[in-house]
């Protein structure tokens, strides 16, 4: 985690002191977005004891939902800053331990942040650097939450070829640094309370297709892959738990991005 962040603060100071930022020449484009996200989480059993229905079993959370978001990108010569935040529409799961006759229904929805910098280093090949943040939450109809958060710093390039007069294909790919908390309310169980630290070290890839519709408006077209394998956690009051297996995070994402050019 040091190492992103420092290549993140580093990269950031780089591109405000050299680039002039506040410069007459800065471009400005707002965009909206809105597409279909393909999301997993697999959460291992869990110990929270030794004796007796102390163990929580496995989970697997699986939705297709609906995303939409607003972003804006400002670019003076090779360097850019772009800013993006995105929600889902909701999705129902079930929870259920049958071997305490739990059972529950929960509607789930998904949220992301993320803020980066780059550059043009040669030709159409970009590098940037970034951090991101991102929270699934589902809440109970008995009152119980179950929370995964993200937070890290990523570093990344994309490379584009300019196919027709005005139509470009890119590809990116990214690798990222992350903690993360899982997070238990179940007031059902005892009042159980779990906060659960963790770490990752992840990977994302895409392409995308990008075209001129008018002077001022541009469209982009793009699907996307994220993977994070999450460490054995650390849970705030049980201290290490035991090694069951990781938390892994899969999202693909198809998005259709509307730009417009100040």
């Amino acid at each position: 985690m040091y190492y992103f962040k420092s290549c993140s603060i580093l990269f950031a100071l780089y591109f405000v002191t050299s680039s002039n930022l506040f410069a007459d020449d800065l471009v400005v484009l707002p965009r909206v977005s809105a597409g279909l996200t393909s999301y997993e989480l697999s959460i291992p059993k869990i110990e929270i004891g030794s004796g007796p229905n102390q163990t929580l079993p496995s989970r697997e959370f699986s939705a297709s939902v609906f995303v939409y978001g607003v972003g804006i990108t400002t670019v003076k010569n090779n360097y850019f800053v772009d800013v993006f935040i995105q929600r889902s529409t909701s999705d129902k799961t079930t929870g259920a331990i049958p071997e305490v006759g739990y059972i529950e229904e929960f509607d789930a929805t998904r949220s992301d942040f993320s803020l980066s910098v780059g550059t043009s280093v040669w030709k159409m090949l970009k590098v940037f650097v970034g951090y991101k943040n991102g929270s699934t939450d589902a809440e109970g109809d008995l009152g119980s939450t179950t929370s995964f958060y993200e937070t890290g710093y990523y570093i990344g390039t994309s490379y584009s070829w300019l196919v027709t007069d005005n139509g470009f294909l890119s590809v990116n790919a990214a690798i990222a640094d992350l903690d993360g908390e899982l997070v238990f309310r179940v007031p059902a169980l005892a009042d159980l309370d779990l906060k659960i630290l963790s770490e990752a070290i992840g990977a994302s890839a895409g392409i995308a297709w990008s075209t001129i519709l008018t002077k001022s408006l541009g469209l982009r077209i793009s699907v996307d892959a994220n993977y994070y394998q999450f460490d054995t956690g650390v849970d705030t009051k049980l201290g290490k738990l035991p090694d069951h297996g990781d938390v892994i995070e899969k999202i693909i994402m198809g998005r259709m991005n509307l730009t417009y050019k100040f």
